[in-house]
Protein backbone atom coordinates (compact mmCIF):
# COMPACT_ATOMS: atom_id res chain seq x y z
CA UNK A 1 0.00 0.00 0.00
CA UNK A 2 1.34 3.30 -0.92
CA UNK A 3 2.37 5.70 1.58
CA UNK A 4 1.10 9.93 1.58
CA UNK A 5 3.36 12.01 0.92
CA UNK A 6 3.94 14.39 4.30
CA UNK A 7 3.49 18.06 3.69
CA UNK A 8 6.97 18.68 4.95
CA UNK A 9 8.67 16.76 1.88
CA UNK A 10 5.81 18.58 -0.49
CA UNK A 11 6.87 21.75 0.77
CA UNK A 12 10.56 20.90 0.11
CA UNK A 13 10.26 19.52 -3.24
CA UNK A 14 8.17 21.94 -4.64
CA UNK A 15 10.20 24.82 -3.12
CA UNK A 16 13.55 24.05 -3.44
CA UNK A 17 13.57 22.47 -7.34
CA UNK A 18 11.79 25.37 -8.57
CA UNK A 19 13.40 28.07 -6.70
CA UNK A 20 16.80 26.69 -8.07
CA UNK A 21 15.68 26.58 -11.55
CA UNK A 22 14.62 30.10 -11.07
CA UNK A 23 17.98 31.09 -9.19
CA UNK A 24 19.59 29.53 -11.59
CA UNK A 25 17.57 31.06 -14.85
CA UNK A 26 17.97 34.23 -13.63
CA UNK A 27 22.03 34.51 -12.46
CA UNK A 28 22.14 33.73 -16.28
CA UNK A 29 19.72 35.99 -17.55
CA UNK A 30 20.94 39.29 -15.51
CA UNK A 31 24.66 37.64 -16.82
CA UNK A 32 23.48 38.52 -20.33
CA UNK A 33 21.22 41.53 -19.88
CA UNK A 34 23.23 43.42 -17.30
CA UNK A 35 23.48 47.02 -17.90
CA UNK A 36 21.16 46.96 -20.85
CA UNK A 37 18.55 50.12 -21.27
CA UNK A 38 15.80 48.01 -20.70
CA UNK A 39 17.24 45.65 -17.92
CA UNK A 40 14.51 46.19 -14.98
CA UNK A 41 11.62 45.65 -17.73
CA UNK A 42 13.43 42.44 -19.29
CA UNK A 43 13.41 41.04 -15.40
CA UNK A 44 10.02 42.20 -14.74
CA UNK A 45 9.07 40.05 -18.08
CA UNK A 46 11.12 36.96 -17.01
CA UNK A 47 9.68 36.82 -13.55
CA UNK A 48 6.24 37.15 -14.92
CA UNK A 49 7.17 34.69 -17.17
CA UNK A 50 8.25 31.67 -14.76
CA UNK A 51 6.43 32.31 -11.39
CA UNK A 52 3.41 30.70 -12.48
CA UNK A 53 5.56 27.94 -13.37
CA UNK A 54 6.75 27.63 -9.74
CA UNK A 55 2.94 28.03 -8.87
CA UNK A 56 1.93 25.17 -10.68
CA UNK A 57 4.68 23.04 -9.42
CA UNK A 58 3.75 23.88 -5.36
CA UNK A 59 0.07 23.11 -6.04
CA UNK A 60 0.50 19.47 -7.53
CA UNK A 61 1.70 18.80 -4.49
CA UNK A 62 -0.80 19.95 -2.27
CA UNK A 63 -4.22 17.78 -3.42
CA UNK A 64 -6.32 18.77 -0.78
CA UNK A 65 -5.69 22.57 0.26
CA UNK A 66 -7.84 21.91 3.35
CA UNK A 67 -5.26 19.21 4.81
CA UNK A 68 -2.63 21.63 4.31
CA UNK A 69 -0.44 23.30 7.15
CA UNK A 70 -1.45 26.97 7.50
CA UNK A 71 2.19 27.50 6.67
CA UNK A 72 1.61 26.69 3.47
CA UNK A 73 -1.46 27.95 3.19
CA UNK A 74 0.54 31.24 4.03
CA UNK A 75 3.18 30.40 1.07
CA UNK A 76 0.92 29.78 -1.26
CA UNK A 77 -1.01 33.04 -1.03
CA UNK A 78 2.36 34.80 -0.76
CA UNK A 79 3.04 33.28 -4.22
CA UNK A 80 -0.11 34.40 -5.12
CA UNK A 81 0.55 38.20 -4.54
CA UNK A 82 4.28 38.12 -5.77
CA UNK A 83 3.25 37.71 -8.62
CA UNK A 84 0.18 40.02 -9.09
CA UNK A 85 3.47 42.65 -7.96
CA UNK A 86 5.44 41.12 -11.07
CA UNK A 87 2.84 41.91 -13.10
CA UNK A 88 1.80 45.18 -11.83
CA UNK A 89 5.50 45.99 -11.73
CA UNK A 90 5.67 44.49 -15.45
CA UNK A 91 3.27 47.24 -16.34
CA UNK A 92 5.15 50.02 -14.91
CA UNK A 93 8.06 49.07 -16.52
CA UNK A 94 6.26 48.50 -20.02
CA UNK A 95 4.45 52.38 -20.25
CA UNK A 96 8.48 53.70 -18.70
CA UNK A 97 9.60 51.79 -21.71
CA UNK A 98 7.03 53.20 -24.01
CA UNK A 99 6.89 56.40 -22.63
CA UNK A 100 10.80 56.45 -23.36
CA UNK A 101 10.44 55.47 -27.10
CA UNK A 102 8.15 57.98 -27.95
CA UNK A 103 10.17 60.96 -26.07
CA UNK A 104 12.99 59.60 -28.00
CA UNK A 105 11.21 58.88 -31.85
CA UNK A 106 10.18 62.51 -31.05
CA UNK A 107 13.52 63.56 -29.87
CA UNK A 108 14.82 61.98 -33.41
CA UNK A 109 12.02 63.58 -35.48
CA UNK A 110 12.74 67.07 -33.91
CA UNK A 111 16.44 66.61 -34.16
CA UNK A 112 15.45 65.42 -38.05
CA UNK A 113 13.41 68.27 -38.42
CA UNK A 114 15.48 71.18 -37.20
CA UNK A 115 18.45 70.07 -39.46
CA UNK A 116 16.11 70.04 -42.42
CA UNK A 117 15.11 73.04 -41.26
CA UNK A 118 18.40 74.09 -40.62
CA UNK A 119 19.42 73.55 -44.13
CA UNK A 120 16.33 74.89 -45.44
CA UNK A 121 17.04 78.34 -44.22
CA UNK A 122 21.15 78.28 -45.21
CA UNK A 123 19.89 77.32 -48.66
CA UNK A 124 17.05 80.32 -47.99
CA UNK A 125 19.90 82.78 -46.52
CA UNK A 126 22.24 81.87 -49.80
CA UNK A 127 18.86 82.82 -51.89
CA UNK A 128 19.22 86.18 -49.91
CA UNK A 129 22.61 86.65 -50.13
CA UNK A 130 22.22 86.35 -54.07
CA UNK A 131 19.44 88.40 -54.38
CA UNK A 132 21.47 91.05 -52.10
CA UNK A 133 24.35 90.86 -54.51
CA UNK A 134 22.12 90.82 -57.28
CA UNK A 135 20.40 94.48 -55.81
CA UNK A 136 23.12 95.51 -55.11
CA UNK A 137 24.54 95.19 -58.65
CA UNK A 138 21.24 96.75 -59.95
CA UNK A 139 21.38 99.58 -57.47
CA UNK A 140 25.09 100.41 -58.81
CA UNK A 141 24.26 100.54 -62.21
CA UNK A 142 21.01 103.01 -60.96
CA UNK A 143 23.67 105.06 -59.69
CA UNK A 144 26.08 104.90 -62.55
CA UNK A 145 23.26 105.40 -65.17
CA UNK A 146 21.65 108.26 -63.24
CA UNK A 147 25.73 110.37 -62.82
CA UNK A 148 25.92 109.94 -66.66
CA UNK A 149 22.56 110.96 -66.70
CA UNK A 150 23.23 113.75 -64.49
CA UNK A 151 26.59 114.72 -65.99
CA UNK A 152 25.18 114.69 -69.59
CA UNK A 153 22.53 116.78 -68.49
CA UNK A 154 24.87 119.12 -66.82
CA UNK A 155 26.81 119.45 -69.82
CA UNK A 156 23.98 119.78 -72.32
CA UNK A 157 22.66 122.86 -69.51
CA UNK A 158 26.22 123.86 -69.87
CA UNK A 159 26.38 124.21 -73.58
CA UNK A 160 22.37 126.26 -73.54
CA UNK A 161 23.16 129.69 -74.54
CA UNK A 162 26.67 129.14 -76.18
CA UNK A 163 28.14 128.59 -79.75
CA UNK A 164 29.72 126.11 -81.40
CA UNK A 165 33.46 126.93 -81.56
CA UNK A 166 33.87 128.26 -85.19
CA UNK A 167 35.67 125.83 -87.33
CA UNK A 168 39.21 126.98 -88.54
CA UNK A 169 40.89 126.48 -91.92
CA UNK A 170 44.28 124.89 -92.54
CA UNK A 171 46.40 125.66 -95.67
CA UNK A 172 49.60 124.46 -96.96
CA UNK A 173 52.41 125.32 -98.73
CA UNK A 174 53.92 123.25 -102.34
CA UNK A 175 56.18 123.17 -104.90
CA UNK A 176 54.55 123.10 -108.59
CA UNK A 177 54.52 120.54 -110.36
CA UNK A 178 52.50 119.36 -113.25
CA UNK A 179 50.31 117.62 -111.23
CA UNK A 180 49.41 120.18 -108.93
CA UNK A 181 45.43 121.17 -109.24
CA UNK A 182 42.17 121.91 -106.67
CA UNK A 183 41.67 117.49 -107.04
CA UNK A 184 45.28 116.20 -106.68
CA UNK A 185 47.33 118.64 -104.56
CA UNK A 186 50.71 116.46 -103.62
CA UNK A 187 52.60 117.82 -101.08
CA UNK A 188 56.45 118.19 -102.18
CA UNK A 189 59.28 119.91 -100.59
CA UNK A 190 62.21 118.91 -102.07
CA UNK A 191 63.11 119.50 -105.38
CA UNK A 192 66.46 120.19 -108.36
CA UNK A 193 67.07 123.29 -110.06
CA UNK A 194 69.16 123.84 -112.74
CA UNK A 195 70.67 128.01 -112.80
CA UNK A 196 70.09 130.17 -115.85
CA UNK A 197 71.97 133.38 -115.91
CA UNK A 198 73.19 132.77 -112.50
CA UNK A 199 69.77 132.21 -111.09
CA UNK A 200 67.07 129.55 -110.38
CA UNK A 201 63.72 129.70 -110.72
CA UNK A 202 61.26 128.24 -107.72
CA UNK A 203 57.31 127.45 -108.66
CA UNK A 204 54.90 127.36 -105.66
CA UNK A 205 51.56 127.43 -104.48
CA UNK A 206 49.22 126.93 -101.31
CA UNK A 207 46.27 125.50 -101.03
CA UNK A 208 43.02 125.18 -98.28
CA UNK A 209 43.13 121.54 -96.99
CA UNK A 210 40.04 122.54 -94.22
CA UNK A 211 36.05 122.14 -95.00
CA UNK A 212 35.79 126.05 -94.44
CA UNK A 213 37.31 129.14 -96.61
CA UNK A 214 40.35 131.43 -95.31
CA UNK A 215 39.56 134.85 -94.43
CA UNK A 216 41.74 137.45 -95.46
CA UNK A 217 45.17 135.45 -96.10
CA UNK A 218 48.73 136.74 -96.05
CA UNK A 219 52.11 134.59 -97.66
CA UNK A 220 55.50 135.38 -96.26
CA UNK A 221 58.62 134.59 -98.32
CA UNK A 222 62.01 134.03 -96.53
CA UNK A 223 65.20 132.81 -98.94
CA UNK A 224 68.65 131.94 -97.43
CA UNK A 225 70.78 134.40 -95.39
CA UNK A 226 73.40 134.34 -98.63
CA UNK A 227 70.63 134.04 -100.99
CA UNK A 228 68.86 137.05 -103.00
CA UNK A 229 66.36 137.68 -105.36
CA UNK A 230 67.09 138.27 -108.58
CA UNK A 231 63.96 140.00 -109.18
CA UNK A 232 61.38 141.51 -106.87
CA UNK A 233 58.54 138.33 -107.30
CA UNK A 234 55.55 138.98 -108.58
CA UNK A 235 53.01 139.53 -106.17
CA UNK A 236 55.01 140.31 -103.45
CA UNK A 237 56.53 143.36 -101.96
CA UNK A 238 59.47 144.79 -99.31
CA UNK A 239 58.36 146.62 -96.74
CA UNK A 240 60.79 149.29 -95.38
CA UNK A 241 62.64 147.96 -92.59
CA UNK A 242 62.50 144.17 -93.46
CA UNK A 243 65.48 141.92 -94.33
CA UNK A 244 66.48 141.95 -97.96
CA UNK A 245 65.61 137.65 -97.70
CA UNK A 246 62.48 138.54 -97.06
CA UNK A 247 59.10 139.10 -99.25
CA UNK A 248 54.89 139.33 -98.22
CA UNK A 249 52.04 138.69 -100.21
CA UNK A 250 49.09 139.84 -99.23
CA UNK A 251 45.99 139.94 -97.96
CA UNK A 252 44.21 137.14 -100.25
CA UNK A 253 40.53 138.02 -99.51
CA UNK A 254 39.54 134.52 -99.45
CA UNK A 255 40.72 130.76 -99.80
CA UNK A 256 38.06 128.38 -100.58
CA UNK A 257 38.05 125.38 -99.39
CA UNK A 258 40.08 122.47 -101.15
CA UNK A 259 41.12 125.22 -103.63
CA UNK A 260 44.71 126.46 -104.27
CA UNK A 261 46.28 129.55 -105.61
CA UNK A 262 47.79 130.72 -108.58
CA UNK A 263 51.29 129.50 -109.32
CA UNK A 264 53.91 131.91 -107.76
CA UNK A 265 57.34 132.63 -108.77
CA UNK A 266 60.41 133.50 -107.21
CA UNK A 267 63.58 133.83 -108.85
CA UNK A 268 66.90 133.13 -106.39
CA UNK A 269 70.49 133.67 -106.63
CA UNK A 270 71.78 130.88 -104.69
CA UNK A 271 75.10 130.76 -102.99
CA UNK A 272 78.00 131.28 -104.30
CA UNK A 273 79.75 127.80 -102.83
CA UNK A 274 77.09 125.63 -101.61
CA UNK A 275 74.97 123.50 -103.82
CA UNK A 276 72.13 123.36 -101.52
CA UNK A 277 69.64 125.88 -99.90
CA UNK A 278 66.63 126.71 -97.62
CA UNK A 279 63.72 128.29 -98.41
CA UNK A 280 60.95 129.47 -95.40
CA UNK A 281 57.07 130.05 -96.48
CA UNK A 282 54.82 131.48 -93.58
CA UNK A 283 51.18 131.94 -94.09
CA UNK A 284 48.06 133.25 -91.38
CA UNK A 285 44.74 134.32 -91.79
CA UNK A 286 41.78 135.78 -89.78
CA UNK A 287 40.75 132.50 -89.23
CA UNK A 288 43.39 129.65 -89.60
CA UNK A 289 44.05 127.33 -87.30
CA UNK A 290 48.01 127.81 -85.49
CA UNK A 291 49.64 124.55 -86.91
CA UNK A 292 53.58 124.88 -86.26
CA UNK A 293 54.05 126.32 -82.85
CA UNK A 294 55.63 128.13 -81.60
CA UNK A 295 56.01 131.05 -84.84
CA UNK A 296 53.30 131.20 -87.50
CA UNK A 297 52.70 128.05 -89.88
CA UNK A 298 55.23 127.86 -91.80
CA UNK A 299 56.62 125.06 -94.28
CA UNK A 300 60.75 124.13 -95.34
CA UNK A 301 61.52 123.65 -99.06
CA UNK A 302 65.02 122.32 -100.19
CA UNK A 303 65.95 123.32 -103.53
CA UNK A 304 69.22 121.04 -104.71
CA UNK A 305 71.53 123.80 -107.17
CA UNK A 306 72.28 122.30 -110.73
CA UNK A 307 75.03 125.33 -111.84
CA UNK A 308 75.37 124.92 -115.52
CA UNK A 309 77.96 127.55 -116.03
Amino acid sequence: MATSLSIHRALLISTVGPLASIIIVVWRWIYLHEGEEDFGLMLANYAVAWLPFAISILIAFVPDMRKAHIAWRVLVIFAGLTYSIVLFKQQILSMAAAKRDQERATRVAIEESNKHSDQKIGEVRQDVRGVKSDVQGVKKDLQDTVKKSTSSLSESIGKVGKPEPPQLAQLRFTLWTDTTSSEQFPLVTKTQLKTHEGSVTMEFTIQNIADVPAEDVELWIKICRDCRFAKEPEGFNHFKGQLEQDRHKGPVPRILSGIAIEKMTAEIIPPPVDNRFEVDLFYGCKNCVVVTRPGPNKEVFLIDVVRTN
